[in-house]
């Protein structure tokens, strides 16, 4: 499958995208005025800032449940104003629970997890969700914003067209390191070096089997989604040797760690690093010189959602590019509307951290649905490597 790759030239608002044949991706990563529950398909759409050509009643109906659950990777994945807004203008009330990983998401849902409408799956977990008959099939004219998305967003190989999902943000996996404390970092062999050496006991990564395994296989000259049994004996050996010198494991007080001090070196997702920036102000981002991961999460409803129609109202909302150039200022990551930059601050739109350029995207890799061997094997050693 073609890995299509998207850069924003600041200067002309474009994005321009190319193809590579690797593609086959987070936590951190990463209510609302008016309208009543009861009304009309061509007003609720309205409200949201789209348009409509047409007096077809939707199948789906219109009239919102008057609630909406969403299941999230945290809090600070959405930001509390915009969440605001749509329980206000849409008169509905939302209620929000967080998960640490795709994987713990696919298992509280494979486990009979009820009651969630919204879910925030990255690109891979969205095409498993899919095939187990877990996600609700998308009703485009229920999200007339989906006219903003850009073209290559619509075309990802894990959901072509987007029948399941809806983009949500873009980023990429790599590492944080405090500059003034540690020497240059460039490359993932630097970051083991640091690890096991200046910045033993003050290092962390994410709680992700796939991030910390894939990013060891770039630094091993691998596929960021190798399940090749020799090279994953050398990745185990590597993760072993690491594991001593680790102040934690964790996809939900990274932020913190990094912040406070305690963390001086991090494999995390770019928009958290960020985040910890703030208090930080010494604290890079890298994109490894091996490469490492580019990845995309995306709003999807859930088979069973119990308010259907408030989850399409809710990511039609934020969909919309005025709303969607807000989120950046909450997630620091890159938005899929080149609509949405005229709106941005354009301190976080030029930002080469959150809208890397096109050299540096071609050396990342979308983290991949894997074989059930190969998943089941890069499980083993994760259980290994959090167990020592």
């Amino acid at each position: 499958m073609a890995d299509t790759r998207r850069t924003h030239d600041p200067a002309s608002g474009r994005l321009d995208t190319a193809t590579t044949p690797r593609w086959n991706p987070s936590l951190s990563r990463r209510g609302f005025l008016a309208a009543s529950a009861a009304v009309g398909a061509s007003a609720w759409l309205a409200a949201c800032g789209a348009q409509t050509t047409t007096k077809t009643v939707p199948k789906l109906g219109t009239k919102l449940e008057g609630q909406l659950h969403i299941y999230n990777w945290g809090s600070y994945y959405l930001g509390r104003d915009d969440l605001k807004a749509f329980q206000q203008q849409f008169n509905q009330t939302v209620t929000e629970d967080s998960y640490d990983s795709n994987e713990t998401l696919l298992a509280k849902v494979q486990a009979g997890a009820a009651g969630y409408d919204v879910v925030v799956p990255t690109g891979y977990m969205v095409q498993i969700m899919a095939a187990q008959g877990l996600l609700y099939p998308l009703q485009h004219d229920h999200i007339p914003n989906y006219q903003y998305v850009d073209a290559m967003f619509k075309t990802l190989p894990f959901d072509v067209g987007n029948k399941y999902s809806m983009p949500k943000d873009w980023g990429t996996t790599g590492f944080g390191y405090r500059s003034d404390l540690l020497p240059a970092a460039t490359s993932w062999q630097d970051f083991f070096t640091l690890a096991t050496g200046k910045a033993s006991g003050k290092t962390i990564v994410l709680d992700g089997v796939n991030e910390v395994i894939g990013s060891l296989c770039k630094m091993l000259g691998f596929s960021y989604n190798s399940v090749d049994p020799a090279q994953l004996e050398q990745v185990r050996q590597k993760l072993l040797a690491l594991k001593p010198h680790l102040l934690a494991i964790t996809a939900t007080d990274d932020i913190t760690l990094m912040s406070n001090g305690k963390a001086i070196l991090a494999l995390d997702w770019n928009g958290n690093v960020l985040s910890a920036q703030a208090q930080q102000a010494a604290l890079q981002y890298v994109i490894p010189s091996e490469g490492s991961e580019f990845w995309v999460d995306n709003w999807a409803l859930l088979k069973n959602a119990p308010d259907p129609i408030a989850g399409h109202a809710f990511i039609n909302f934020l969909l919309d590019p005025k709303i969607s150039s807000k989120e950046i200022t909450t997630t620091y990551y890159a938005q899929c509307e080149t609509e949405a930059f005229k709106y941005m601050d354009q301190t976080l739109a030029s930002n080469a951290v959150i809208y890397p350029n096109q050299g540096t995207i071609s050396r990342l890799e979308a983290q991949q649905a894997l074989s059930s061997d190969g998943a089941k094997l890069r499980k083993q050693i994760w259980d290994e490597f959090k167990a020592a």
